[in-house]
């Protein structure tokens, strides 16, 4: 007669050990961890002694100063706020200076305002006698020097900063007949930029280049977002009656040129670092007055913001 047939007890057996985890900061000493499992046990054996994980310090080595709100999050940083980076020395941040950091950007943004960013502000004529001129160009004034910024967006993998030109019959582009208009006002040893003869409505790199690109669209390209998806929309075909687009008026390549009486927006983000930050604003096509014939507009150039880590060769 048999006796004893219930399975003999079975210990547990751990598992090996799963990889470490990467580690939660990349300088100035952080932790990770690594896991393990365990198998059984069975009928009534003993469970696996020990940890089922287990931690250890790394990357203990001294952390530089930041030189990005990029490099302060991917140290463990997570709240939005105002921060010290200093990309001139980050050894001893002896020319730190502050930022404000979005971390809700999933690699952490720099962001460098100007001081009027908050709001769109009103462009008024200015040019007695011919009020279609483009204006003299109204200053971004930033709350961070230009060498500051600079290295910022030298040091940043992406960067970019919205342009918006709110208007009411103020064009961007220059027909043919205004720009003749325009070089018949001036004095003959004049000469004109290209950009300033053919637009109402420009800015200002950050070498004080004029630049008539508008932003969310490539460099090359002549007019705004809603201009992108054309066909045949050259000066000729505009003439003809052959292009159209998706914006305003189909026949040209920014809301804004429709000359419409209604407001209309051409906005987008210039996303050029070479080109940044925008330094001035110039605007054109305006008539003070009432009713039908006045023209105006309100300009927004907002902050450089600026994320990643440009890799260096």
């Amino acid at each position: 007669m048999s006796c004893n047939t219930s399975p003999c007890p079975v210990d547990g057996v751990w598992v090996s050990w799963s990889t470490w985890a990467a580690c939660n900061v990349t300088c100035g000493g952080g932790t990770r961890s690594r896991s393990r499992t365990c198998t059984g046990p069975f009928y009534g054996g003993l469970a696996c002694a020990g940890a089922l994980q287990e931690a250890e310090t790394c990357n203990t080595q001294f952390c530089p100063y930041p030189r990005t709100c990029t490099e302060i999050k991917g140290r463990g940083t997570t709240a939005s706020g105002y921060y010290y980076v200093d990309p001139w020395s980050p050894f001893d941040g002896s020319k730190k200076f502050r930022v404000y950091c979005n971390m809700t950007d999933a690699q952490g943004m720099t962001v460098l305002g100007s001081v009027d960013h908050s709001t769109d502000l009103q462009i008024t004529p200015g040019n007695d006698g011919f009020p279609y001129l483009p204006s003299d160009g109204i200053d971004i004034i930033y709350n961070n020097t230009l060498s500051n910024m600079l290295l910022v967006i030298n040091n940043s993998a992406s960067c970019r900063q919205m342009i918006r030109w709110k208007c009411w019959q103020a064009r961007i582009r220059m027909p043919a007949d205004d720009a003749a208009n325009y070089q018949n006002n001036l004095d003959e040893t004049t000469v004109l930029d290209p950009v300033a003869k053919k637009r109402y409505t420009f800015w200002e790199n950050r070498d004080h280049k004029y630049r008539s690109y508008w932003g969310g669209v490539p460099t090359t390209f002549d007019g705004c977002p809603c201009g992108l998806n054309t066909t045949n929309c050259t000066d000729a075909a505009r003439t003809s009656g052959l292009c159209w687009s998706q914006c305003k008026n189909p026949l040209y390549t920014c809301n804004c040129d429709s000359k419409s009486p209604s407001w209309q927006v051409d906005e987008g983000y210039i996303t050029n670092k070479d080109d940044l930050p925008i330094m001035a604003f110039h605007a054109g096509d305006l008539r003070e007055g009432e009713g039908p014939n006045v023209e105006k507009g309100y300009y927004y150039v907002g902050p450089v913001e600026c994320s990643g880590t440009h890799a260096w060769p």
